[in-house]
């Protein structure tokens, strides 16, 4: 397959400029509730995706998903339709609650963007973000996109504006995760139960909603006492029937607080028997929200190899982390014995 070459200084008119494409990066960005979007990038040269490379794109995913939710909710405000302004120029600041010009003043402010922390903060991130967008971002992408959040406090979204006379504003719209969260949630706590029920770590939650990431834990551990649940795999595997208003699916185990029966997925035959009997239990105890040393004292095994059946497990699957393998589809209900409780010997 032959693409046109879109690097700087590649003349589109030259024939020099065809590359052949024998890889791709595929670039899946979803807000988690209702939109996504999906970007094929060409390689010249297939190759392994580097871990600091997945997490470069999955920052860029998290700016994609909030402009997909931003436009979302633009479209459902009354005389807002995005899609149906024939002739009409759409004015982003009549849904602002902070405008910020260009010297990072706060030129106008309404709502929650009235108190000092929140004025202060879209203020350092406006100035993040200019310097993510100067000569950084040629130098250092990587730090760049670091720089330059998905939100600022877990609720807005910076949107640049022109207005006639070319002077440049960055508008804070109101784009919130989630409108309602489930079981007595704050609205920060259902977002970053959301997020880490999508199988992300506390690292890209914080950097999604714009907080720290010892927020995004504390946040986290609230949470799960609220809800009853003892870890972050048993929020993954039953949250989406928590969003619905099901019944939870789930059991505690004696003292030792595990959860058992947490798989709410299809199941996947095919990609549980693409597994070792090893493998198999090891996923089994992944899903039941098991440490490694816990399985490595369960299974009577060294720590180190569980360390290895789990990296083979998420590696068939096909996920990056315990998380996402809760998280995700493919995870199956298993027909095997619970593991035992701690403690226990076993053979």
């Amino acid at each position: 397959v032959l693409v046109r070459d879109i690097r700087p200084g590649a003349a589109s008119s030259s024939p020099s400029s065809l590359t052949e494409v024998r890889g791709k990066i595929l670039f899946f960005a979803s807000d988690g509730v209702n939109a996504a979007s999906a970007f094929c990038i060409g390689l010249p040269q297939r190759r392994t995706v580097a871990a600091h490379e997945r997490r470069f794109w999955s920052k860029l995913g998290a700016h994609v998903a909030a402009g997909l939710r931003l436009r979302a909710r633009l479209g459902r405000s009354p005389g807002a339709a995005i899609e149906d302004r024939p002739g009409k120029k759409f004015d982003i600041t009549l849904f602002g609650e902070a405008i910020v010009d260009e010297r990072g003043r706060i030129v106008h402010a309404t709502g929650q963007a009235t108190q000092t922390t929140a004025r202060d903060n879209l203020r350092a991130a406006v100035v993040a973000t200019d310097k993510a967008r100067g000569s950084l971002r040629t130098r250092d992408p990587e730090g760049a996109v670091a720089l330059w959040r998905g939100m600022v406090d877990g609720r807005w979204t910076l949107v640049d504006h022109f207005d006639s006379d070319g002077r440049r504003f960055v508008v804070a719209c109101e784009n919130p995760m989630l409108n309602q969260s489930p079981r007595k949630l704050s609205q920060r706590e259902g977002q970053v139960a959301h997020l880490v029920a999508l199988g992300r770590s506390n690292a890209q939650v914080g950097y999604e909603l714009g907080l720290a990431e010892g927020t995004i834990s504390v946040q986290l551990h609230i949470a799960l006492r609220k809800l009853g649940l003892p870890n972050r795999a048993s929020l993954c595997a039953i949250w989406s029937a928590l969003c619905e208003g099901e019944p939870q699916r789930f059991t505690v185990l004696d003292d030792t607080h595990r959860v058992d029966a947490l798989r709410v997925h299809k199941q996947d035959p095919t990609w549980f028997e693409q597994l070792s009997n090893a493998e198999k239990a090891v996923a089994q105890a992944l899903l039941d929200g098991l440490s490694n040393a816990d399985i490595a004292q369960v299974r009577g095994t060294s720590l180190r190899t569980v360390e290895k059946q789990v990296a083979s497990v998420l590696s068939k699957v096909g996920v990056q982390s315990r998380n996402a393998l809760v998280a995700s589809p493919k995870s199956v209900q298993s027909q095997s014995t619970p593991i035992a409780n701690r403690g226990a010997t076993h053979r």
